[in-house]
């Protein structure tokens, strides 16, 4: 089924013959070549170059200079538009697009890739300020309503937790075979992505440090910490080795981390910070026996939505106190909590009072699965998880 990502399309439209090569990244499978399509789709189909390194018809791009030849050729056709999907794949890539980059300025590059370190190493060495990332994230609740013709209302809600963004999966017909699927994806992104990128060879330890961090989202946690449960478990390694996976992880867009933020000295700590993924898919179909704390799941999804809407995302805690995110973008803040439901007056007092020690005016709200309006109180409101996307 077709569904259009307005609001990325939008993003990027904004951008279309600006003096910037216009990369697209994310995760395997979150529809980056249907975006990629759907941006093509703007242009008149002769002025398009289109190179897909998934395709074996193009197998004969492996390097720079094969790539230079022919984009070269295509430019003296008359093209405008070069679009690469998977161009990490492509051996020194970055060489040929930096040249025909500065070579040729009315010509518009768009690029996607499934690894971060396409951005953090290769393009922030020879593309530094030339180039803007956009960040594709599985299908959000208002996707996931728009793709399949639903209200939103708390049932719906529901079966999105179970389904979540991934859509291929809504096209599998029972959960043995969405099941499948998911481990073959997750294996695909950990050997072409991770293992044989980075020449890992301790292929379980990363996964036991996925296992780890996929059972812990919501846990404020330190490398220490992961350290000392994986020595439990007779899994043996170090500080270096534990950082470099899940910096891996991150890189492939699996997991991702946030940092703490304290509020009165404005100063982001990095020793202590917490996990989510991205797709909760991954917590329900490959570690059986796991615990189903909904409140893990709702968080993850809060999570994600802020990102998607493109905030800097940082958790705040204080003695005992928590705020589960500090939402910043544009010089604007939010304050959210999570909670399943608002059960008794202690869990709503809880709550509310964290936000309420924010001694500030930016937007604060308590965001649960009641279908009972709680109301707000001292100027904090309180949002149906079915509704979140209104105010993030």
């Amino acid at each position: 089924m077709y569904l259009s990502r307005k609001k990325y399309i939008e993003r990027i439209e904004s951008y279309i013959n600006k003096p910037l090569i216009k990369v697209i990244v994310g995760q395997r499978r979150v529809w980056k070549t249907v975006l990629m399509q759907q941006i093509i789709e703007k242009f008149q189909e002769s002025e398009v170059t289109y190179i897909s390194k998934e395709n074996k018809d193009f197998d004969f791009l492996y390097d720079d200079t094969s790539l230079n030849d022919f984009l070269k050729k295509e430019i003296s056709n008359w093209k405008r538009y070069i679009c690469i999907d998977e161009v990490q794949l492509i051996h020194n890539w970055e060489k040929t697009i930096n040249s025909i980059f500065s070579q040729y300025p009315k010509i518009d590059i768009f690029l996607t890739g499934s690894n971060s370190k396409m951005l953090s190493s290769e393009l922030s060495t020879l593309l530094s300020g030339r180039y803007i990332e956009f960040h594709i994230f599985p299908f959000s609740y208002e996707e996931y309503l728009e793709f399949h013709k639903q209200e939103n209302n708390f049932d719906t809600f529901k079966w999105y937790i179970h389904q979540w963004g991934l859509a291929l999966t809504y096209e599998l017909w029972n959960n043995e075979l969405v099941s499948e699927w998911i481990k073959n994806l997750k294996n695909t992104i950990f050997l072409k992505d991770i293992v044989s990128r980075y020449k890992i060879k301790d292929v379980s330890l990363l996964e036991d440090i996925f296992l780890f961090i996929v059972n812990n989202i919501w846990n404020i946690t330190n490398l220490n910490s992961i350290l000392k449960y994986l020595k439990s478990k007779q899994i043996h390694t170090n500080l270096n080795t534990l950082a470099s996976y899940i910096w891996y992880l991150k890189d492939a867009f699996l997991i991702y981390e946030v940092n703490l933020y304290d509020l009165r000295w404005k100063q982001v700590f990095d020793r202590e910070r917490k996990f989510y993924i991205s797709d909760h898919i991954f917590r329900k179909y490959l570690f059986s026996g796991f615990d189903t704390w909904i409140w893990k799941i709702l968080e993850n999804i809060v999570f994600l939505e802020a990102k998607r809407k493109w905030y800097e995302v940082y958790v705040w805690r204080i003695r005992e106190n928590e705020i589960d995110f500090v939402l910043e973008k544009w010089g604007r803040k939010k304050y959210i909590q999570v909670a399943y439901i608002l059960s008794d007056e202690n869990v709503i007092k809880r709550e509310f009072w964290n936000l309420d020690m924010i001694n500030d005016n930016w937007e604060k709200y308590v965001i649960t699965m009641d279908e009972i309006d709680f109301w707000g109180r001292n100027g904090i409101e309180h949002i149906f998880m079915k509704d979140m996307h209104k105010v993030i």
